[in-house]
């Protein structure tokens, strides 16, 4: 079944599903009661869920319930008692022993979301409320052995964080939560020991020769208020942005950039190129010349492509290796860039990355900084032999001989995740190892959200100042997941409406090509020589356009082109169309014009003055409004035809010896 929603609305999609499941009663009783922190007591003010110690009841690490035997707030423990001695309410209000009143988290999820019927999700994201309960009903009968599976799509608007909390209240609601068929499992993987290997492993340990000092990685721009990006340590890009714009609190002077084609693939794109032209330095990482290259760098650094480098990866119960298997030109893989200039700094003195190739200090995160290629290598082949397959002789001459093999059975894979929290716990083999939480249930209740707004940690113990600039304006993240309205909105009387821009733009990538890659390849170039324009027949008559004419697309921030395509494969009053970029501009006398002539993201939202997500920060690439009228013709000097791809057929050349000659020299 397709429910073309509304882009930017998901959100309010999943809080109807909550309602209708906890009002037609469908969800997994036993599962939420003794395995979920729904029937968990809440504090009024605080919003956090009640310590058995905060009221007397017992100790720091149980919960406060309703008891339903004894008619009293008591103790939870952990784990759910077998004998049957509690039998928690999972709804309601009720007076505890200091004479405060207190609702369960089931009981204020409830309330939550009780605005959300089939009729309101209906009229907010442009769907037939009975396609929305047939959709709701398909997905219980396939529970617990269902799930909802999330792709980018959601992380690309101001709802991103709460997408992901509604997607999982729904399944941790249905029971789908380590069993056959669900998504949500807990598969062993101990990193992922080659999956963008830039640094040695280890860097999230707090010991790590290379990780920030606490208060460099506070500092980073926009962490304080977007402490979701913690995870990666990341930076903000929007404030980071915002800095070389005004320099405050202070002014970035270089860049760095390891991916191909920012211009191409961030939103409001021309706020970038602005930035950028400011800067001291900008260097690009990459293996072909993009518009990062032409536009934006001083120096480029030629980084392999994936067929060139060593990689290794576990997949199920296999882990695979990927051989370099063809050199075009001197090009090394990226991790030798940084190793590089991680031995350049230390030569200069500098401690920490001194330290990052000294076997004492770096060695007991599984090896130093790598100094050749051939070392990193076989630093991989250590890695994935000790890991997962018990042997710490390999190198990567070992691993290659073996490689791809079963480090497991699939029916061993299988069972370490299937109800893997009932098994016996490795800290205290009596009890179960129940879930990776402070309460070790799961907890769609997510208090979490509130200790990381005020520490940068969910469970309470960060040291950063709390979040006091988010949307909307508090200095807590909601444990709830809860929906706004897209900033630009096509609702007639919301703040955001504006009559000039009637139609909701979405994008996505196409898998004739990944991201911003490979439109200078003559193959995937004749199959998709220009971006096309998709609008629902419907509109396609509102508008006056036809199958095939050239468009002009505007939003608040800019304007673009693109070519029609009439289909149904949209809903009425939705555009799509794909970021893109033309190579064959780069030659021209305004390479600019290569990012500039047919790329959706200078439309996209990327600017303070439309407001990010509180926890991550994300600013919007689905669901900003534009206007399309017709084009006089195609964009000067774009390639349509195929026989002008001709001139990027692969030529017959010297063999250079490729990166191999440049890791030997």
């Amino acid at each position: 079944m397709w429910l073309p929603i509304r882009p930017g609305t998901d959100v309010a999609l999943m809080l109807c599903w909550i309602n209708y499941i906890i009002e037609h009663d469908l969800w997994a009783k036993d599962f939420c009661r003794e395995w979920t922190n729904l029937p968990f007591l809440v504090h009024e003010d605080t919003r956090l869920t009640y310590r058995a110690s905060e009221l007397g009841l017992g100790a720091d690490d149980e919960y406060v319930v309703w008891d339903k035997k004894t008619n009293a707030a008591v103790a939870m423990p952990y784990p759910f008692p077998s004998d049957g001695s509690i039998d928690p309410e999972m709804f309601g209000t009720y007076t505890l022993p200091n004479g405060e009143q207190a609702r369960t988290a089931f009981q204020i999820m409830k309330e939550h979301v009780a605005e959300w019927t089939l009729e309101k999700a209906a009229e907010v994201c442009w769907l037939d409320a009975d396609k929305i309960e047939e959709a709701i009903k398909l997905y219980v009968q396939g529970c617990p052995n269902a799930g909802i599976s999330l792709g980018v799509a959601t992380d690309q608007a101001i709802n991103s964080a709460q997408a992901a909390q509604g997607d999982a209240i729904m399944d941790i609601l249905m029971g789908c939560i380590r069993q056959p068929g669900s998504i949500v499992q807990d598969r062993p993987c101990y990193v992922e020991p080659c999956n963008y290997v830039v640094q040695p492993f280890g860097l999230h340990h707090p010991d790590h020769p290379l990780r920030m000092p606490e208060s460099e990685a506070n500092a980073r721009l926009g962490y304080t208020e977007h402490k979701g990006l913690g995870h990666w340590l990341a930076s903000h890009i929007p404030t980071v942005l915002k800095a070389i714009e005004t320099g405050e609190p202070y002014r970035p002077r270089i860049w760095i950039e390891r991916s191909g084609n920012k211009l191409v693939m961030i939103g409001n794109a021309k706020r970038l190129y602005d930035a950028m032209m400011t800067t001291e330095l900008n260097v690009h990482m990459y293996m072909h010349w993009t518009t990062t290259s032409v536009c934006l760098a001083d120096y480029v650094l030629p980084t392999a492509e994936w067929l060139e480098t060593a990689y290794a990866q576990d997949r199920l119960n296999t882990y695979a290796i990927r051989r370099p298997c063809t050199q075009l030109y001197e090009a090394v893989d990226e991790c030798m860039h940084w190793s590089w200039l991680a031995a350049a700094l230390a030569k200069r003195g500098h401690q920490r990355c001194i330290d990052s190739f000294n076997p004492d200090i770096a060695g007991k995160f599984y090896g130093t900084y790598w100094k050749t290629y051939d070392e990193y290598k076989d630093y991989v082949g250590y890695f994935v032999g000790s890991f997962y397959y018990n042997r710490e002789d390999w190198n990567w001459e070992k691993f290659d001989a073996q490689a791809p093999s079963e480090y497991q059975t699939i029916e061993e894979y299988a069972a370490k995740s299937y109800n893997s929290h009932l098994f016996p716990s490795d800290d205290d083999p009596s009890k179960p190892a129940g879930f990776h939480t402070t309460s070790k249930r799961c907890e769609p209740y997510f208090d979490g959200n509130i200790l990381l707004g005020n520490t940068g940690a969910i469970d309470g113990t960060g040291t950063m100042e709390p979040a006091t600039d988010v949307f909307p304006k508090s200095n807590n993240y909601n444990p709830l997941p809860y929906y706004l309205e897209p900033y630009e909105s096509p609702v007639e009387g919301d703040p955001g409406y504006d009559p000039k821009y009637p139609y909701t733009l979405t994008q996505g990538r196409l898998p004739v090509f990944h991201h911003g890659t490979l439109r200078n390849t003559p193959y995937t170039r004749e199959m998709y020589p220009y971006p096309e324009t998709w609008i629902n027949p419907v509109t396609a008559k509102e508008i006056g356009v036809e199958d095939g004419d050239w468009l002009c697309l505007e939003s608040k921030r800019g304007r673009t082109q693109g070519k029609a395509r009439i289909t149904k494969s949209v809903a009425p009053k939705v555009i799509y169309q794909e970021r893109f970029w033309f190579p064959e501009l780069l030659d021209s006398d305004d390479p600019n014009r290569a990012w500039q002539a047919m790329n959706i993201n200078l439309l996209t939202q990327n600017s303070d003055d439309c407001p990010f997500n509180d926890v991550y920060g994300t600013y919007v690439l689905r669901g900003v409004q534009i206007n399309i009228t017709k084009a006089d013709g195609a964009p000067e000097g774009i390639w349509t035809e195929p026989e002008q791809f001709n001139a990027w057929l692969p030529q017959e050349s010297e063999n250079t010896g490729g990166g191999n000659a440049v890791y030997g020299a």
